[in-house]
C-alpha cells in the first residue's frame, strides 16, 4: 500500500489492487531551477528600482514554473476493482476497467510514433500523460462516456505490472458481465415460460 497520503485519498485502502507513482526528477529540477531563476530576478530587479509591474510579472513566471513543478513532475495511478484512477498534478482521467478495449506495454513514443498513431485512419483522441525519457509506457485504449474512443500513453513507472494487471480485471469485468446477461436472459425465459404455462391453464380452465 502506498505511503503517499495524496494517493491514499484518491481511493480507500481497501479498494486498491495496484499503485503506481512515478516522479520525474528531471522536471522537478528544471522547474525549481527556473523557479530561484525567475524569483531572483523579480526581487533583483524591484531592489534596482525596475517597475514595479515588471517585477511582478516576472515573479508570476516564478510561481508558474513552481506550480509545474510541484503537480506535472508526479503522475499517480491507482487501480481498483472498478476503475483507473489517474492523477497527473490536478487532472487525469478516470477509466472504468469495463470499458478498457486494450491495454499494452510501448516502448517507441517519439514524435513520428505520434504523429503517425495520431493520423490513422479513424484514430481515437490521444492524450501523451507524463510520457518517461526511456519512452517505455503503458498505451491504453477505452469507450468513454459518450460513447468515442480514448487513447493515452501513460508513463507509470512499471508498464510492464500495470498493464497485465488492467487486462485481467478488464478480463473478469466482461466475463462478469456475460454471467449477468446470461442469468437475465434466463431468468426472462422462466418467467415467460410461467407466464405461458398460467395463460394456457386459465384457458383450459374457461373452455371447461
Amino acid at each position: 500500500m502506498p505511503n503517499d497520503t495524496y494517493q491514499q485519498s484518491i481511493a480507500p485502502r481497501e479498494e486498491i489492487v495496484h499503485h503506481d507513482k512515478n516522479v520525474s526528477r528531471l522536471l522537478a529540477v528544471i522547474s525549481a531551477g527556473l523557479f530561484v531563476l525567475f524569483l531572483t530576478a523579480a526581487i533583483g530587479g524591484s531592489a534596482q528600482g525596475a517597475p514595479l509591474a515588471a517585477s511582478f510579472g516576472v515573479g508570476i513566471f516564478a510561481f508558474i514554473f513552481l506550480f509545474l513543478g510541484l503537480t506535472r513532475s508526479v503522475l499517480r495511478t491507482v487501480v481498483t476493482h472498478k476503475d483507473i484512477r489517474i492523477h497527473w498534478g490536478l487532472w487525469g482521467p478516470t477509466i472504468p476497467v469495463q470499458k478498457v478495449k486494450s491495454v499494452e506495454v510501448r516502448t517507441d513514443c517519439s514524435r513520428v510514433a505520434l504523429n503517425e498513431a495520431s493520423k490513422a485512419p479513424n484514430a481515437p483522441k490521444l492524450h501523451m500523460i507524463a510520457i518517461p525519457a526511456s519512452g517505455k509506457v503503458a498505451d491504453i485504449t477505452w469507450i468513454s462516456d459518450d460513447g468515442t474512443e480514448q487513447r493515452a500513453w501513460l508513463g507509470v513507472e512499471d508498464p510492464g505490472t500495470f498493464c497485465e494487471i488492467v487486462r485481467k480485471l478488464s478480463q473478469k469485468s466482461t466475463e462478469r458481465i456475460r454471467i449477468d446477461t446470461q442469468e437475465k436472459s434466463e431468468q426472462m425465459s422462466h418467467q415467460e415460460l410461467t407466464s405461458e404455462v398460467i395463460n394456457k391453464t386459465e384457458t383450459n380452465i374457461t373452455k371447461n
